[in-house]
């Protein structure tokens, strides 16, 4: 599959952006508490990978929140990473436990909670300051935001030098508000203020950061990954 790649002018100036606002927070309902030591749900993965597994974990009908962030490739041209297959059957599991084993057959990656979201994102990154998602975000304004896509260059406007590079793609489908939100948020990680971004729409929300380390690429979705586009599945 050929993903059409909308990539952001990190250079230029947009004004809108840089507009002063006042703080909000997020709506208690996009940012709402799933208890994810008591919902249980029997959970089904035959001979696929661990993003597979997240895929299935988010088609169930809980209001799970789900960030993932895979192991990027070192570059762009590189062919995708050999991922292990994972098989596995468990009755009456929360969705902490399941991300759990997930992650015990998978090593490469570990996970940790945000609120409501659970985030699964690469071992290796752990306490790495340069890594992205580690980065640390004073504060992050925007005004009439339509969609969590629009925010990605307040986010790099606000980092400290090196200037990032990051893009985002359609593939996730419709990933508007139901209203232009205007926020403010202070002294958080890049990683926690895309969760924030995400779940306003909505509690079902989840978001993939992906590709090599010489262009890296966002995707939102309101209810559940959709299948991993060919070019990231393991053969």
């Amino acid at each position: 599959m050929t993903l059409q790649l909308k990539c952001l002018p990190l250079l230029v100036a947009v004004a809108l952006l840089s507009l002063r606002v006042p703080p909000q927070t997020t709506p208690e309902s996009a940012l709402q508490e799933l208890d994810l030591d008591h919902t249980r749900v029997d959970f089904t993965l035959t001979n696929q990978t661990l993003f597979d597994g997240l895929a299935a974990l988010s088609s169930k009908r809980i209001p799970l929140a789900l960030g993932f962030e895979e192991v990027l490739k070192l570059k762009f041209t590189d062919q995708p990473p050999q991922n292990p297959r994972l098989s596995l059957d468990l009755k009456s599991k929360t969705p902490a436990e399941i991300v759990e084993v997930l992650c015990t057959m998978d090593p490469r990656y570990t996970w940790s909670r945000d609120g409501a979201t659970i985030n699964v994102y690469p071992r290796a990154v752990i306490g790495d300051p340069a890594y992205l998602l580690n980065r640390k975000l004073n504060k992050l304004e925007v005004m009439n935001l339509p969609d969590p896509d629009h925010a990605l260059l307040a986010i790099i406007r606000e980092l400290p030098p090196p200037l990032e590079q990051v893009s985002y793609t359609g593939i996730g489908g419709d990933s508007s508000y139901a209203a232009p939100w205007t926020m403010s948020f202070h002294d958080l990680t890049v990683r926690q203020a895309i969760n924030r971004l995400a779940a306003h729409m909505g509690t079902r929300s989840q978001w993939v950061f992906y590709g090599s380390r010489d262009f890296r690429s966002f995707a939102f979705f309101k209810a559940g990954f959709n299948p991993r586009p060919d070019d990231r599945k393991a053969p």
